[in-house]
């Protein structure tokens, strides 16, 4: 999928067995009664379709799922409904979607795609990234004919050229209630608590094919026959081990998003012989406050907030991508996050809350942060300057929108690890692959943060949540036609 990133070669040869065909991450790194398991002569219950975590890629999928007429069952190992999702802040990057045709804003399928390559330096997977191109538009009047509602806001995610970020009302929060409830009323059962463990298959002309999935629902173990099933179960960056073997340059940060993403998806389909790609990718965002270790949305940046260093001195472009950012960050003795209240609807809750300290003017908050009055009064009127086009940022940032005026917010940040972006290799149908592109198992679906190849590079914000849309649909889709051969 691309030249660089770490492939199942690495995957399995890091892990030093011997085989191909699967085993990888099953040796001591996750879940140990992870196995290949035969079909059992009887299963304690039995449906169509079942869906493996219940964040918005798994949502979409069993929404499809239901509506082409299978009998759905959705499970997630956490005790509430919406993985990662229902902790977003509701941003979707889209290609001149319903939003954008509504504010004016002019577009193209071409051009989302050639931005989406370009931003990643061709390292996207091109057939991947054709697929969101071409259905994100079509995707978010989808969510909208669900019910979720957005703000008549586009504004130009971090590293775009153009206007194409979007946000749900609500937050992910509000996209998962919605969803959920279309769910319900289009017959899917929501189990929580309910965590996929291993996957059964059986030999179909001539051809491995899943025909169910064991799941531990409070401690019992739950023989449960399916035709297809799709893997949503998010990454792994719970997952101490994974992350010490993958991402080591990361293994002592702090780590948000839900607990639930220790990387059972992933291990589970290796057992089956996946292929994975780019397990050593991650998503490290640079806004978490350092005492209440709450995270601020990084579209504050994006609406003009700015870091600055100890000295009051900027020492980066804040926009050139989340993980770059964050590794400047870690050059700096220490780093504060400078913004005014309309940068991003969030800053006012933060403000609300306390977590953010406010100062009446440029010597008061030089005052507050340490650093010398002179220097960061200078910072913040270059800043302003580049903002009003006066002159180019230093720093080469090209994206403005909010000057830096009285009353300033302000706090101390750090980086946090968001996502682990790799992970399983998928097809544009959302068919879990093997080495050789081929389907690891018929039936076997998968879409969101647990596969590779879209986000790996290059991250926008927005980009998760348009991925698990449009893949998230797809494999729900094509599950419910599973069950009808």
């Amino acid at each position: 999928m691309n030249k660089k990133g770490m492939t199942r070669r690495g995957f399995i040869g890091g892990l030093g067995t011997a085989a191909l065909t699967g085993a990888g991450l099953t040796l001591g790194l996750g879940l140990k009664n992870a196995n290949a398991l035969p079909a059992p002569d009887a299963w304690d219950r039995e449906v169509d379709v079942v869906v493996a975590g219940t964040g918005l890629a798994g949502l979409c999928a069993a929404i499809e799922a239901a509506s082409g007429g299978a009998k759905t069952l959705l499970l997630d190992a956490f005790a509430v409904v919406g993985g990662n999702t229902a902790l977003s802040t509701g941003w979707f990057n889209a290609a001149n979607s319903p939003i954008q045709q509504k504010l004016g804003i002019k577009d193209s399928v071409e051009e989302f795609y050639k931005d989406s390559m370009q931003i990643s330096e061709d390292r996207r997977d091109p057939d991947l990234t054709k697929v969101v191109a071409e259905q994100s538009s079509e995707a978010i009047q989808w969510l909208m004919d669900q019910g979720v509602n957005f703000r008549d806001v586009a504004e130009p995610a971090m590293g775009s050229p153009k206007p194409r970020a979007i946000q749900a009302e609500g937050y992910g929060k509000k996209v998962v209630e919605t969803l959920s409830s279309v769910g319900k009323q289009k017959g899917v059962e929501i189990v929580t608590r309910a965590r996929v463990l291993s996957l059964y298959r059986k030999m179909e002309n001539g051809a491995n094919r899943v025909v169910g999935a064991e799941a531990d629902m409070n401690g019992k173990k739950v023989r449960i026959g399916a035709r297809a099933v799709v893997i949503a179960t998010g990454g792994f960056m719970h997952n101490k081990k994974l992350v010490d073997r993958f991402l080591p340059q990361w293994s002592k940060s702090l780590v948000i998003g839900t607990p639930a993403n220790v990387g059972d998806g992933l291990i589970m389909a290796d057992v089956e012989g996946a292929d994975a790609v780019n397990l050593d990718r991650a998503l490290v965002t640079p806004t978490l406050e350092v005492k209440t270790k709450t995270y601020l949305t990084s579209g504050a940046l994006s609406g003009g907030a700015i870091l600055v260093n100890e000295n009051g001195k900027r020492f980066t472009n804040e926009l050139q991508g989340y993980t770059e950012v964050s590794m400047e960050m870690l050059e700096q003795e220490k780093v504060y996050e400078i913004m005014v209240e309309e940068v991003h609807p969030k800053v006012k809750e933060f403000i609300d809350k306390g977590i953010v300290k406010r100062a009446d003017n440029a010597e008061e908050l030089a005052q507050k942060i340490g650093a010398d009055p002179a220097t960061l009064k200078q910072t913040i009127e270059s800043f302003n300057q580049a903002t009003e086009s006066k002159t180019k940022d230093s720093f080469g940032r090209t994206v403005f929108r909010e000057k830096l005026e009285p009353p300033f917010y302000f706090m101390q940040v750090l980086p946090v690890l968001l996502l682990t972006l790799g992970g399983l290799k998928i097809g544009t149908d959302a068919r879990v692959l093997d080495m050789r592109d081929n389907a690891v198992l018929q039936g076997l679906y998968s879409a969101g943060e647990v596969t590779g190849g879209y986000i790996d590079y290059g991250y926008r914000t927005g980009d998760s949540l348009m991925f698990c849309t449009v893949l998230g649909k797809i494999a729900g889709k094509n599950a419910a036609e599973e069950t009808k051969a």
